[in-house]
């Protein structure tokens, strides 16, 4: 069971919406005070309500009590429809679920009525917080036949749905809670072991003459104001004392310094907090579809906190459902538009396009960047000449995207650089992919990027050659494009491909060439990539060796399929 799509009819400032599609990640996004958290909160109202519709009258009971924790009237109505409005006075919840071939024949079953592949039921709440819940249905009597069922459709869903709620304020009780529960269960089991219990004996006893000394010394004191008390008697009982001996525990965070949890930062509480939260949920959800709500994850963290955070979210979106409320353009989805909800003016529409999204979260892109669908980021300058004119040379496509700025080359002006400038890409909603010479220095900053959440495999290229253990771009073009230029302009005669040893990366190559002919080559060295960048740029066609021929063939397929272009 998953849940297609979600309408909120007068909760809160929400006065409607309709049909909101939820996917494996769903992110509300907009400026504060729009109404992302209160759609968030709608939708876990509703599952917390459908939880409590079923079973017998504890858990009426219980909704009862508790309802005004997630829904009361007098704040979650809006108030600007209470004076307008005739008659009832409802907020109104609409789920869509999709219902595979098995859980039809269950709902069959347990209902005794068939269901569509796609369930619609809706909710309805008012003042006096009395859910009722109805099935949507075409056809012959509609939904009217499900009215009976209607705890039993509740306990249907709740048994295959359990949404984790995480709010924006993520204290370390949160996370204690969940700890000490951890623990009790764990401890638990020990309480059947005979030398546990044994030990436990002996800790009663020791504790006996304590609790007689005090219990005494009570009735002291207050037979001084009540004499008619004739004992006084403190006991621990064994369940309690079993329970202090598996609930009481402290978190210590060794981050370099042990720190016990209370006393870390709130960025380290919110991440501890998220953390222990997908872990429980997770293990309470084996057979159920776990959907996970945030609120504002970006909270109280720093922006590298951030970028490993959203890795970790996106992780876990492919298993399970998230849903998010945020105004941080790094949660952003911009492989699929459509699972990233626009909340404008209170009203909630699905992004799209990537343009819309920078407007109502204010982001201001650089003018090349401003309708770009893909950056290809290269190291610098000449490797952006040389292949861009490639890319066009070898795909018309990919030339079409240039030309109507989908596809922009923006270059890093130095690997070292390479985390910096990633980060200023992402903030900005632009997604890109790497070409990085395949040396040590590129995969430093690789890693470090890596590390910060800003990239992953999927988003990285290296020039690599066959049989070379470190290469970089001018490695792939053939030699024969550019000798008779160095012969000419510097003097120095490089001979043929075959002359050079495989270990050698082309600027050793080149640096060993120049020193036998007595030449500077560290003056000369960007003076030489820069003028080899020319000559492929204004003749592509052959440009590239044998060996550089099958990874850039491999490097442009990767550029048309993330355009939507590939074949």
């Amino acid at each position: 069971m998953r849940v297609k799509s979600f309408s909120i009819s007068k909760y809160r400032s929400i006065t409607e919406a309709n049909r909101l599609p939820i996917n494996d990640s769903t992110i509300l996004i907009g400026p504060n005070n729009q109404g992302k958290t209160n759609i968030l909160r709608a939708f876990v109202t509703l599952l917390y309500i459908l939880r409590g519709m079923h079973g017998g009258m504890r858990n009426r009971l219980r909704l009862g009590m508790n309802a005004r924790r997630y829904y009361d009237w007098e704040t979650d109505f809006p108030i600007s429809l209470r004076e307008r409005e005739k008659g009832s006075q409802c907020t109104a919840f609409t789920l869509e679920l999709e219902i595979d071939d098995d859980e039809r024949i269950e709902f069959k079953k347990m209902i005794g009525r068939p269901t569509d592949p796609l369930l619609k039921i809706k909710v309805k709440i008012g003042r006096e917080s009395s859910p009722q819940l109805s099935v949507v249905r075409r056809g012959p009597g509609g939904g009217k036949r499900y009215a009976e069922k209607s705890q039993d459709i509740a306990k249907f869903i709740s048994d295959r749905l359990i949404c984790v709620h995480i709010p924006a304020i993520r204290t370390e009780r949160s996370a204690l809670e969940i700890v000490e529960g951890m623990v009790s269960r764990e401890l638990s089991v020990l309480e059947e072991d005979p030398q546990y219990r044994k030990a436990v004996k002996a800790i009663e006893s020791k504790q006996m003459p304590v609790l007689k000394r005090i219990s005494n010394t009570i009735k002291c004191t207050l037979n001084d104001f009540l004499p008619n008390i004739s004992d006084v008697d403190v006991k621990i009982s064994r369940e309690r004392r079993s329970r202090a001996l598996r609930e009481s525990c402290d978190v210590i965070i060794n981050d370099g310094v042990p720190t016990l949890l209370e006393n870390k930062g709130d960025g380290v509480k919110s991440l501890v907090v998220m953390g222990l939260m997908r872990h429980a949920s997770e293990q309470s959800a084996v057979k159920k579809n776990l959907i996970l709500a945030i609120e504002e994850p970006e909270s109280h963290l720093h922006p590298t906190a951030i970028h490993r955070l959203r890795r970790v979210i996106m992780e876990f979106s492919g298993k399970r459902q998230v849903i998010i409320s945020t105004h941080c353009p790094l949660f952003v989805d911009r492989e699929n538009l459509a699972s990233n909800i626009v909340v404008s003016g209170r009203k909630p529409v699905p992004a799209k396009d990537i343009e819309s999204i920078r407007n109502v979260l204010g982001v201001r892109a650089a003018d090349n960047l401003m309708h770009a669908e893909l950056i290809l980021v290269v190291e610098g300058r000449d490797d952006e000449k040389s292949i861009g004119a490639l890319l066009k040379h070898y795909s018309s496509r990919v030339r079409n995207a240039f030309h109507n700025g989908t596809l922009v080359i923006e270059p890093v002006h130095g690997v070292a650089k390479l985390p910096y400038n990633l980060n200023l890409l992402r903030t900005t909603l632009c997604s890109y992919h790497c070409l990085l010479d395949n040396d040590q220095e590129a995969q430093n900053a690789y890693c470090t990027a890596e590390g910060d959440g800003l990239i992953t495999p999927a988003e990285v290229t290296y020039t690599k050659c066959r049989g070379m253990t470190f290469s970089e771009l001018e490695d792939w073009y053939d030699v024969n494009i550019y000798k008779v230029m160095i012969s000419e302009k510097y003097g120095v005669s490089i001979g043929s491909a075959s002359s050079r040893t495989r270990k050698q990366k082309w600027s050793e190559w080149m640096k060993r060439a120049f020193d036998d002919h007595g030449k500077n080559w560290t003056r000369d060295a960007k003076k030489v990539k820069r003028e080899i960048a020319e000559i492929v740029a204004s003749n592509p066609e052959g440009a590239l060796n044998k060996y550089g021929v099958p990874v850039f063939r491999n490097y442009l397929s990767a550029i048309e399929e993330k355009l939507g272009v590939g074949n």
